[in-house]
């Protein structure tokens, strides 16, 4: 954010350019999140796929 602070995508939004620390965290936690179930999903796949070639 901090390069892109003042690109034309976020100049029609001033109150965007400096986003609070809270509003910064609760962003960060929700990718975790989405990167953490999609991390488990695939590691299901696999461990799946192992356990079929196992067999």
């Amino acid at each position: 954010m901090d390069k892109h602070r003042t690109s034309c995508a976020l100049s029609n939004f001033p109150d965007e350019h400096k986003p609070d620390v809270a509003y910064v965290n609760e962003v960060l936690r929700e990718i975790a999140s989405l990167w953490q179930n999609f991390a488990v999903r695939v590691n299901t796949y696999f461990l799946e796929r192992q356990t079929e070639a196992a067999l």
